[in-house]
């Protein structure tokens, strides 16, 4: 590192500390200025209850982003928001369709295989996708975006022991409206929408028709090309029908299609020499199988070198990689007001859609293989091409209200259904020569497998808040679950060289009670505590990526029992909001890859199953503030600090003995992949009038995150290989727009994130196979652009 580099980096520090300072220095003195204002913050009304509700009124970690907040943040996709909510780390995944890595206070889940669940839900207008892929949606067209944290086991169900991501779209006007929008942004970028409402019908029928596009290039050049290579490319399009015939009565109902053809991110081999894919092309090059210019083709040397020698402005990709998926979605919102105080909800979903995986894995040159004199063949040293079909279906009924004065409900039924199959796709002749690759040998286990997988559930809940006094609330609730699991898995040819290929089919039911109770108390009009328990489970099952049949599963579910003591408090007159929680977690029976003796297998032979085999606990502090200093100015900050350990993790004290079944802890050696340890954001907005209908907006924010551990197990050689550097950045943004009450009105921004990165990426991800390989991916650092609005 040069001592430019250590100067720029120490400067940023400078800079970033003492901007942080200044905009904190606006809360903290601005109780001064209040006293003269008469401003109030507006409401926010959430939904995490599954009941309209002030989000200062609910007593549970909520961060509620309406679609203010998300213009002002400037970010395109629901993966770039975690940067404004503590103690939340969302990625977007590079090797599944538009799939969404989410981590909530110490708990997730980043993985491609569907077979395994979500630790964190994700809704789109009240309907859960089964997996998390394509959860990674573009943020357009939004009302709001709410992060519930901490195990919401007993509204939502299985799978959100983390928590829910709630995203609810626009819904159709009664007037008739136009709105069209572009954004152009380096690397490419290039975003086009629209939004057309055609007004009420027959005083009964509203109508939105929307389409959305993107396209960008990657931050870096490839070196085997000479230029960027296309990255972002795709469209998505839809219409939603609100049926009101009177004023009990409404049925919201929208048709959805979606075609994601993006090509992945640039990938950087981080794998040394003594791991096998940084040898083994060295080794059989000095046999001749392979050509000279082979030689450390799956080194670091090779690649995150170039990478980091550049600031990660040149990359070397000779193979496609292609992460794509297309589908559609049906989603009817049905409410009948029974009474006034009743009213029953219809909540109908289904989806289906196609992904497809195919890439070089590891970020590394192509290696050269000698097929005869004078003919050498170019092929990737790992690659991969998967195809994916996946449909779901479920059915919410709830019925809400209150009863009396004192108690307020909402209960239901839920049945679900969802299936996918995994199997191999042919590899084209571009980039790839079928057959003869060392990758395509390798990665023969994937090629030759099919799994297939129905997962059928049903569960009723019921929860409720009782006012014991004026003062005093009660908020219970339980929620029984069942599932089953169909799978089946089966080789074309054995793992196994001479043995013929083999099949399983597979069978497995749970059955899991969650709930929570909370009690609030208030302190005054504008302030109450509240302390609760609450218990989530994420389900068991089979494991999609098992390499043989023997370690197919199934597996038991995993349990979080968290406590959570909070405040919710508005001060001088409600111009400032402060929100602090703190909470402790206990995850148990967590699910893990271990390596274990293969039964009948004989001496030496192992495997690596999916297990109940770790324990840990995580302790953290949440703090949210929002404050309106004058008129003009409003100053938003959060703070997330988390503590989490493995307690206990327990594998064989000798994998390759069957006849051992003593355990030991690898506690000490194993990683709690649980986000970063402290997350901050401070940010303001000023906004000033200009002329008689124009308004000019200035958005200032600072983020910063500490390291990340992505990889399950310690870096054996030492390099912290697995662990992910903390970032920080500056986003900027100043806006005018006309705030007319008829006729066109038009908005222009100018905007850039991440503003003083000298790099051109980073590593977002490292992927740690022990031994094996190492390599990660990346994302873009500094994005800038203009975008532009006109609505009629």
């Amino acid at each position: 590192m040069s001592i430019d580099t250590v100067s720029y980096k120490n400067s940023k520090r400078l800079i970033s500390r003492a901007v942080a300072a200044s905009l904190l220095s606006g809360v903290l003195y601005s109780p001064v200025i209040f006293a003269q204002q008469s401003l109030v913050l507006e409401e926010l009304i959430v939904t995490a209850r599954k009941r309209e509700e002030s989000i200062q009124d609910v007593p549970i970690a909520i961060t509620a982003l309406d679609a203010a907040s998300i213009d002002r943040a400037f970010v395109s996709e629901v993966d770039e928001i975690d940067k404004l909510v503590p103690n939340v780390e969302f990625s977007d995944i590079s090797f599944a369709g538009a799939a969404l890595g989410a981590t909530i206070r110490g708990v997730g889940f980043a993985g491609i295989e569907k077979s395994s669940e979500p630790a964190v839900g994700f809704s789109i207008d009240g309907v859960f996708l089964a997996t998390n892929g394509g959860a990674a949606i573009d943020v357009f067209d939004l009302e709001k975006i709410e992060v519930l944290r901490g195990p919401q086991g007993t509204l939502f169900g299985r799978n959100t022991v983390g928590g829910v991501i709630n995203v609810v779209r626009t819904r159709p006007t009664i007037e008739s409206g136009l709105k069209l929008g572009t954004r152009i942004s380096n690397n490419g970028g290039l975003d086009l929408n629209l939004v057309a409402n055609t007004g009420q019908i027959g005083d009964v029928l509203s109508t939105k028709l929307y389409a959305f596009s993107k396209e960008d290039e990657t931050f870096a050049v490839n070196t085997a090309t000479g230029s960027p290579e296309d990255q972002a490319d795709n469209i998505s399009y839809g219409a939603a029908f609100l049926y009101e015939p009177n004023d009990r009565f409404q049925a919201l109902v929208s048709i959805d299609a979606f075609e994601d053809e993006s090509q992945g991110t640039p990938l950087f081999n981080l794998t040394q020499p003594g791991e096998l894919f940084c040898d083994l092309p060295n080794l059989l090059t000095s046999f001749g199988v392979f050509a000279p210019s082979s030689l450390d083709a799956g080194c670091a040397s090779r690649s995150l070198a170039v990478g980091e020698a550049s600031d990660f402005s040149l990359f070397t990709r000779e193979s496609p990689f292609l992460s794509t998926v297309e589908g559609s979605s049906l989603t009817a919102n049905i409410e009948y007001k029974i009474s006034d105080n009743l009213t029953f909800t219809s909540i109908t979903g289904y989806r289906e859609s196609d992904e497809q995986l195919l890439n070089e894995t590891l970020g590394a040159p192509n290696i050269q293989i000698n097929a005869g004199p004078g003919f050498v063949i170019s092929a990737p040293i790992l690659a991969t091409n998967r195809l994916t079909e996946s449909e779901q279906f479920s059915q919410e009924l709830r019925l809400s209200g209150n009863i009396n004065e004192r108690l307020t409900f909402v209960s239901g039924v839920i049945f679900s259904q969802s299936e996918f199959e995994v199997g191999p796709g042919v590899f084209p002749s571009e980039g790839f020569s079928p057959g003869l690759g060392l990758g395509q040998s390798l990665g023969a286990i994937d090629q030759n497998s099919f799994y297939a997988q129905e997962t059928t559930s049903f569960a009723i809940f019921a929860d409720g808040t009782y006012d014991l006094n004026e003062k005093l609330s009660l908020s219970a609730g339980l929620r029984f679950s069942y599932e089953e699991k169909d799978a089946f898995r089966s080789f074309a040819l054995s793992p196994v060289p001479g043995v013929a290929g083999t099949s399983i089919a597979l069978s497995e039911d749970y059955s899991n009670p969650t709930g929570r109770v909370i009690l609030q108390y208030e302190l005054g009009d504008d302030a109450s505590i509240y302390g609760g328990y609450s218990r989530g489970f994420r389900s068991g099952g089979f494991d999609a990526a098992s390499q043989t049949i023997n370690d197919l599963g199934p597996y038991d579910e995993e349990f979080v029992d968290s406590f959570e003591l909070g405040v919710r408090a508005e001060f001088f007159g409600n111009r400032l909001r402060v929100n602090p929680t703190v909470f402790y977690t206990d995850y148990t029976d967590r699910q893990e890859e271990i390596t274990t003796a293969v039964p009948g297998g004989g001496p030496g032979a192992i495997q690596t199953i999916i297990e109940n085999a770790s324990e840990a606990e995580i302790f953290g502090l949440e703090l949210e503030v929002l404050a309106q200093v004058s008129p003009n100015l409003t100053v938003r900050g959060a703070l997330g600090l988390l503590d989490a350990e493995f307690s206990s993790f327990l594998v064989p004290e000798d994998p390759s003995d069957p006849t051992n079944t003593n355990l030991v802890d690898e506690s000490e050696i194993r990683n709690l992949r649980s986000g970063p340890d402290a997350t901050a954001s401070l940010g303001a907005t000023y906004f000033r009038s200009i002329g008689a209908n124009g308004q000019l907006s200035f958005n200032a924010a600072y983020y910063w995150q500490d390291d990340i551990t992505s990889a399950a197990s310690v870096d054996v050689l030492g390099l912290g290989r697995d662990v992910v550097d903390g970032n920080e950045g500056f986003d900027f943004s100043l806006t005018y727009e006309t705030l007319r009450d008829e006729g066109t009105n038009f908005t222009v921004t100018a905007f850039i994130n991440d503003a003083f990165d000298s790099d051109e990426g980073r590593l977002a991800t490292q992927i740690v196979v022990p031994g094996i390989l190492t390599f990660g991916a990346t994302q873009a650092t500094t994005i800038y652009g203009i975008e532009a609005t006109v609505e009629f």
